[in-house]
């Protein structure tokens, strides 16, 4: 783990009760992505200000996504 990535890897674990889901199918869920207003808490109470680690945990959530909804293709 690179220093500069541990924040975000940090506030994004804490966002781990923090998923959406779009819509059930046939073969599971689809899940649609983090809720944002859950995620801004995380960032207040840890001290974060700006964008920059919101935007390193909007990639993780990306990556994150990808994964979850990869076997609902």
């Amino acid at each position: 783990m690179w220093a500069e990535n541990w924040d975000a890897v940090t506030v994004f674990l804490d966002c781990e009760t923090a998923w959406r889901r779009l819509a059930a199918t046939g073969v599971g869920l689809i899940w649609e992505g983090l809720d944002y207003s859950h995620v801004d808490v995380v960032l207040r109470r840890r001290g974060f200000e700006g964008d920059e680690v919101f935007a390193a945990v909007r990639i993780l959530e990306r990556e994150a996504l990808s994964v979850l909804n990869e076997r609902m293709s």
